[in-house]
């Protein structure tokens, strides 16, 4: 078992949270006959994918050896760059989060952007490993030790986040789906801290620094921003966008096709003229 080496209540925790998934995405367009969980409750770890991953030939991490490196040092394929949209969510055109800025982008605040739609006749090239890794150890020929997204080689491969069932189950408390447990902006700011959490999670596990101190900060950065504040969201609309847009910025290059889904379905996070 390379996911939860043989923890059958993890097992029940990831079924629930992704019955939830199912059920939060259809509510008030399908009729779900069954819509009750197990006594497991739901994820509260990140799920993650580790078969004995390495920087030896064929066992490193999917997503290193295609954005990274592969196990020689040579560059994988690049990600040219963030897109300006995204970047908002950290350099303060919508939210303020310079420690995750720092954490996940190479050469952040400076790190090349480009948004869809616009040419340049000198378009940014993408350094060795992509502008998705942070650490000035950028050859890539050892096991890893850093924090951000692509962690090294030898990290595990997300399932599914812990911040994601969070902020499902508070997007389900927030529409009645669930309506017992946690409070609405409980399970809101516990999905924050996990993605904080997992964002400075390293290969083995450990966590490279304070995460409550952290996010106190970026809540302090944000006062009376309903995107952070969930005290600001005054509706349901607005406490919806908080939620769907946490949970966009948690699964950016992570899970992002998930985000998309999100955005599909509920037009969140709201693109900001400008």
């Amino acid at each position: 078992d390379i996911l939860f080496a043989g923890n059958t209540t993890s097992w029940k925790k990831l079924a629930n949270t992704i019955k939830l998934r199912i059920l939060v995405r259809g509510n008030g367009k399908v009729t779900f006959s069954n819509s009750t969980f197990s006594s497991d409750g739901f994820l509260t770890t990140d799920a993650l994918i580790n078969p004995g991953y390495t920087r030896d030939n064929g066992k490193q991490n999917p997503k290193w050896n295609t954005w990274g490196w592969s196990y020689t040092g040579g560059a994988g394929n690049k990600a040219w760059m963030p897109s300006q949209f995204i970047f908002g969510f950290y350099d303060g055109h919508s939210i303020y989060d310079a420690a995750r800025g720092r954490a996940i982008y190479y050469q952040y605040p400076s790190t090349g952007i480009n948004r869809l739609g616009v040419e340049s006749n000198s378009l940014i090239s993408s350094p060795t490993g992509g502008f998705w890794h942070a650490s000035a150890n950028r050859d890539g020929k050892a096991n890893g030790n850093n924090y951000g997204i692509l962690k090294g080689p030898n990290a595990g491969y997300p399932v599914m986040l812990a911040a994601e069932s969070y902020f499902l189950q508070a997007e389900a408390r927030l529409n009645g789906i669930i309506t017992t447990g946690s409070t609405t902006d409980v399970l809101f700011d516990k999905g924050i801290t996990a993605a904080f959490n997992y964002t400075y999670q390293l290969p083995d596990g450990s966590v490279a620094v304070s995460v409550a101190d952290t996010v106190a900060a970026y809540k302090t950065k944000n006062l009376s921003n309903p995107l952070v504040d969930f005290t600001a969201a005054t509706s349901d609309a607005q406490k919806l966008e908080a939620i769907i847009t946490q949970k966009f910025i948690a699964l950016n290059f992570v899970e992002s096709y998930e985000g998309w889904n999100e955005y599909r379905r509920t037009k969140y996070p709201s693109i900001v003229a400008g």
